[in-house]
């Protein structure tokens, strides 16, 4: 977790740039950001352009209801294309077969849960495969960002919050993930560590495959399942691990307390999937094949 102050003031453009662990890249906003009319377009286009060269082309502004997706040689991830509903990232093709059937974030203040059914600016940044959200809510503004790997196995996440309210405020931050390996979902088994924070998924009518989530800053709940972010009111209750056979669906939340006036916070994630090498899967046929012939 970050925290960026009031006081971090740099010249114009009024953006700085932290690393988390994972080197991912991550936008904090200072007081001198620009006026709320400019400030979500300012700042879509500041995140996006962290993830480009002088050699490359702008990052692309996404209309509304248009396709928001990047692709590499192996995978292709893609966001909800309906303009009321555009921060759920709900597509990652890898070689042809489709992993995931969405991932939210949603942010808890003021007694209100907010997970993002609205208006938002999208860019995509096709020489890095990154799409960065950038939205504002009644008192914080908010941006996610989605990083696929150059091998296409793993997607580097992150949100930032900023209070742009007139005094400190606490936060909670949620993401809900619903991994669907190879399009299946009926028979889906998850656990979740504590110690590693990582929350694993397989399906045995896909075993070839295995998805991941880690966090890499400290949770402060999980639950599975968890069908929806907008009701949840407090705390997480930690259950359920493991589950299935079911349709799995979990959600992790991290806090921001008293967060000042101005300041800004982020949090990061890893999803993966583990896809076995051509070999393996040559030998996993072989044993299939084996097997049928024994039966008969």
């Amino acid at each position: 977790m970050f925290r960026v102050g009031p006081t971090d003031t740099l010249a114009p453009p009024a953006y700085r740039v932290l690393s988390n662990a994972s080197g991912v890249s991550l936008i904090r906003r200072t007081r001198t950001c620009p006026p709320p009319a400019t400030r979500l377009l300012a700042t879509a286009l500041a995140a996006a352009s962290l993830f480009t060269d002088a050699a490359s082309a702008a990052p692309t502004v996404i209309p509304d209801g248009s396709p928001a997706s990047v692709s590499n040689a192996t995978a292709t991830i893609a966001l909800d294309t309906d303009s009321s509903s555009r921060d759920e990232l709900d597509d990652w093709f890898i070689n042809g077969l489709d992993h995931l059937f969405s991932t939210r974030w949603g942010v808890r203040t003021n007694g209100t849960t907010d997970d993002f059914d609205g208006p938002s600016v999208v860019t995509a940044d096709d020489v890095t495969d990154t799409l960065v959200i950038t939205g504002s809510r009644t008192g914080f503004d908010y941006a996610i960002q989605y990083v696929l790997a150059p091998d296409g196995l793993s997607i580097e996440e992150s949100i930032t919050v900023t209070n742009t309210g007139n005094a400190a405020a606490d936060f909670r931050v949620f993401v809900r993930t619903d991994y669907d390996l190879a399009g299946g979902s009926s028979g889906e088994l998850g656990s979740f560590d504590d110690t590693t924070q990582t929350f694993t998924q397989t399906d045995p009518a896909n075993p070839q495959f295995t998805a991941t989530w880690t966090a890499n800053d400290p949770i402060s709940g999980w639950q599975m399942p968890a069908d929806s972010i907008s009701p949840i009111l407090d705390t997480l209750p930690n259950s359920n691990t493991p589950e299935g056979p079911r349709d799995i669906t979990f959600i992790v939340s991290f806090d921001a307390d008293n967060l000042g006036a101005g300041e800004s916070v982020a949090f990061s994630t890893t999803k993966a999937i583990e896809i076995p090498e051509p070999g393996s899967l040559a030998l996993l046929a072989l044993g299939g094949l084996l097997i049928a012939r024994r039966r008969r």
